[in-house]
């Protein structure tokens, strides 16, 4: 098996016992520089690469008005 690459099976509703249909699935994690091309490349990518899907860190970030604060103005944490 290639490195990087996991076998995982796939398996429909109702499976009634027949063989397991494998498929093969990769993640990759780009890093680098603020405003290093990041975002550019991942874009590129899922343009060549059939069924990429692009996980962004910046969507998990809050806005800066969503960010509570104490009465002294420091944020809460709230995990």
């Amino acid at each position: 098996m290639e490195r990087g690459l996991r076998r995982r099976p796939i398996r429909a509703r109702g499976w009634g016992g027949a063989a397991p249909r494998w498929t093969r699935s990769a993640s990759r994690g780009v890093s680098g520089v603020t405003n290093g091309g990041k975002t550019t490349l991942a874009e590129k990518l899922k343009k060549i690469l059939p069924n990429c899907d692009i996980i962004s860190q910046d969507d998990f970030f809050k806005l800066e008005s969503e960010v509570e604060t104490d009465q002294c103005g420091f944020k809460l944490i709230r995990w």
